[in-house]
């Protein structure tokens, strides 16, 4: 979704953001300059993608997308990634203020408090990005982490689709 025309172009004041995941390792969220990015850092990332989507539970994709589609589909606006505080990455209409996000987390790194941290600093960004409204429409039931993360921080279910998901 493409970013407000009245967002704010800095977001210096939240990022880098710095957390400690819950095994102790720092960890460091930053916006991902996917033109500068390497070709194996995108490549990883649509892999990690692809297994989400193997999985059924998360995400509404039926096959695996190619370089090309996950870049169009995920990478397109804004995206931020969570690295290692090392530095390196492990491997005007009511609409445009109303932002649509999806996390997807390395089955290596859940457990972590990965997608809590995600989802705060989503809290702080979305307002400085310019949006108004946040709408999470994949979260299915059959994903309890993430059901009890939104709840947790204080988002409501407005609908159910029956036979969401796999």
């Amino acid at each position: 979704i493409p970013r407000p025309t009245n967002a704010s172009s800095s977001l210096d004041t939240i990022l880098p953001l710095r957390e400690i995941l819950k095994s102790g390792q720092p960890a460091v969220l930053r916006r991902l300059d996917v033109s500068s990015a390497p070709e194996s850092l995108l490549a990883h990332m649509n892999e990690i993608f692809n297994g989400v989507i193997e999985e059924g539970s998360t995400y509404p994709q039926e096959f695996a997308l190619s370089g090309e589609q996950f870049h169009d589909y995920f990478l397109g606006y804004d995206a931020f990634l969570l690295f290692k505080d090392d530095g390196i990455p492990e491997s005007a209409d009511w609409r445009d203020k109303i932002c649509n996000a999806g996390f997807v987390s390395s089955p290596l790194c859940r457990n972590q408090g990965v997608g809590r941290i995600m989802a705060k600093a989503f809290l702080r960004l979305a307002p400085a990005l310019g949006y108004k409204s946040s709408v999470f429409n994949l979260v299915y039931e059959s994903n309890a982490p993430s059901c009890r993360l939104w709840r947790s921080l204080g988002f409501k279910e407005v609908e159910r689709i029956p036979g969401a998901g796999r």
